[in-house]
């Protein structure tokens, strides 16, 4: 009996190791994937000329359907197309330095020949000082869009305004993976023409640069 079972046993040690070897291997084959997160996604819309700043932001307050119907999503992180994909965070230190959240994405291509190259958002800047704490809704800060429209590329921003509408959480940093997480919205004015957008469901799960 103990002779038929040791052949027996071997095998399914064999077995059994070969499997926890062909698992690490995958693990080690996803390990750059998980070390890269890239994503960041908003939805944008421009809202009717005869709105002011003030009717709009009473819109976004009462979660208004003009702001979230009919929207076009932006997604950062184009293939082959992005100039700038980056996350950093700095950390509240000594004297004046109250810690940082910025965003920078931008599509590669912005500008092309042709006249009526009309792609819409081509990227968006976002920054906010303090670093805001995890879990808590900020409403100022500066978020920046850029959009091109018959090869003519124009920004529309909130810049800190007080009239407006911004709102940002950070909900989640991980250290140990190196990612920062959170969720945004904002109305954002062309400052010579007055032109508004509405930039709802926001959100970002992207690797903190070094």
């Amino acid at each position: 009996m103990t002779f038929t079972l040791k052949p027996l046993f071997a095998t399914l040690v064999l077995a059994a190791s070969t499997f926890l070897l062909t698992g690490c291997e995958a693990l080690q084959s996803l390990a750059p994937a998980v070390q890269n997160v890239r994503f960041f996604s908003f939805s944008y819309k421009e809202l009717p000329s005869s709105m002011t700043l003030a009717q709009a932001v009473v819109e976004m307050r009462n979660h208004s359907g003009m702001m979230t119907s009919n929207t076009t999503e932006y997604h950062g992180n184009k293939e082959n197309n992005t100039q700038f994909f980056r996350l950093r965070i700095l950390q509240p230190g000594s004297g004046a330095s109250q810690g940082l959240l910025e965003i920078k994405v931008q599509d590669a291509t912005t500008r092309t020949l042709d006249p009526q190259f009309s792609p819409g958002v081509t990227g968006l800047d976002l920054d906010v000082i303090p670093l805001p704490q995890i879990g808590t809704e900020v409403e100022f800060g500066n978020l920046l869009m850029s959009f091109v429209q018959q090869n003519t590329k124009t920004d529309f921003e909130n810049n800190n305004d007080p009239n407006s509408w911004f709102r940002l959480t950070l909900t989640a940093v991980d250290l140990t993976a190196n990612t920062a997480s959170g969720d945004f919205e904002a109305i954002v004015r062309e400052p010579v023409s007055g032109r508004l957008f509405a930039i709802t469901d926001g959100g970002f799960h992207m690797t903190i640069s070094q």
